[in-house]
């Protein structure tokens, strides 16, 4: 089971979807956020509610207090402890990918092999008032959707159809968690991004059979 206490805490408005660096030593990690990746196509995401508890509440107020003037909260009753949390899980991996291999992103892939470093930021634990929290509870589908140049939004469907554009400004984000890339060299010796996993060894097993003879890398 996914819970705040397996992400990262922060004190910053990160976007889902984003791609940075993680700085820092191993009791505070900081993670700056280099390139926005376009998306063209929506991204399928998950969101699982969850009960505020000691813990992650504190995490909520200590970031509530620094991200509170970049928001766009919507009313009183979210300076108050809300009594759930949303973490937002990027799930499908195939619609990233060729995302990220698009023309659109060749900059950012030319970036992800020169900054072996960089991660995807591909889970985040936010709050939300409780008139936001009651949209999202309604939704039978949610989509990652890049809503203008550079910036995401979250796109709500229900019965197929859309009902509702939340935009990522409007919640207290107090947790994350980060994945790795796998490259493998192509027939042209160039790098292609093959998947998105949660950590480095997870690539050795992302290889299809017939290209075993192909060098797989994992930054």
């Amino acid at each position: 089971m996914v819970t705040q206490n397996n992400l990262k805490t922060t004190n910053q408005q990160l976007s889902l979807g984003s791609i940075g660096i993680t700085n820092g030593h191993v009791f505070k990690k900081e993670f700056k956020t280099t390139a926005f990746p376009s998306y063209k196509n929506p991204i399928k995401i998950t969101a699982r509610l969850l009960p505020f508890g000691k813990k992650t509440s504190k995490n909520y107020v200590t970031a509530k207090e620094t991200q509170l003037h970049q928001t766009n909260l919507l009313s009183v009753d979210s300076l108050e402890v809300p009594q759930h949390y949303v973490i937002f899980t990027l799930t499908d991996k195939v619609s990233l990918v060729n995302s990220l291999n698009t023309s659109e992103n060749q900059n950012v892939k030319d970036y992800l092999i020169h900054h072996t470093s960089a991660n995807m930021l591909t889970q985040v634990a936010m709050a939300f008032n409780n008139k936001t929290l009651e949209t999202l509870q309604k939704a039978e589908a949610i989509f990652l959707i890049e809503s203008s140049y550079k910036t995401y939004a979250l796109q709500l469907y229900q019965q197929g159809q859309k009902t509702a554009r939340i935009s990522l400004s409007e919640g207290i984000v107090f947790g994350y968690e980060t994945a790795t890339f796998c490259w493998q060299e192509n027939n042209r010796h160039q790098l292609d991004l093959i998947d998105i996993v949660s950590s480095k060894n997870g690539c050795e097993q992302k290889v299809h059979p017939q290209k075993k003879e192909k060098d797989v890398f994992d930054f």
